[in-house]
């Protein structure tokens, strides 16, 4: 019989303990009357443009690629492609100066 008694006695004090508080106003109305509206900074936006960049990793490939080399002794005297621009069939790359 004790068993039962524990759990209504909590809910009896929460109960009471629920009622008290919200009966007892304590003037609330008063405080809140008394304070004054605080006075806030306020900002003004402009609306601008913005640029908004977005980076991404990457790894590109060529549908052919194709690599150069010598079929003659020498050396490179001037290059006229840079490397991973794209070309033709009969586009000169380079010209060699012979030993």
């Amino acid at each position: 019989m004790s068993n039962n008694r524990i759990p209504v006695l909590s809910l009896v004090v929460f109960v009471w303990s629920v009622v008290s508080s919200c009966r007892s106003g304590g003037g609330s109305d008063e405080a809140l009357a008394v304070m004054p509206t605080p006075e806030l900074p306020v900002m003004t936006l402009d609306t601008t443009t913005a640029l908004t960049i977005r980076d991404y990793a990457a790894l590109l490939e060529g549908t052919e690629n194709v690599d150069l080399r010598p079929q003659v002794s020498g050396y490179l005297e001037k290059i006229f492609v840079e490397e991973g621009r794209f070309v033709t069939a009969g586009q000169p790359l380079f010209t060699h100066k012979d030993r």
